[in-house]
């Protein structure tokens, strides 16, 4: 799988995914999970440093593979990748209603 840097606002992130499009997905959970108790792997009481500021993620957000501000850069709008973030998250959590009856 590709390595992907990811750029936006206070945010930098290196990580691996099939595209930059579910490269910057990834970025936007990493830093908006952690705001949102119920997507959270840890509970908030019990982390070190929780009052640590989390970065902010900009207008667009800026995916290249060939490290920060690459030439290869391909620049997203924030608002369409939180949306699309936002489909998948309902769209999980339909699922798992769903697995949850059968």
């Amino acid at each position: 799988m590709p390595k992907f840097y990811v750029r936006s606002g206070s945010l930098q992130l290196i990580t691996t995914a099939t595209d930059p499009r579910a490269a910057a997905i990834w970025a936007v959970h990493r830093s908006l999970s952690p705001s949102l108790p119920f997507l959270s792997d840890t509970d908030p009481a019990n982390t070190p440093n929780s009052s640590s500021p989390r970065p902010q993620l900009g207008e667009t957000i800026v995916v290249g593979e060939r490290g920060f501000g690459s030439a290869d850069s391909r620049e997203l709008d924030t608002l369409g990748v939180v949306t699309e973030w936002t489909q998948l998250l309902l769209a999980v959590d339909r699922l798992s209603k769903r697995l949850a009856t059968v």
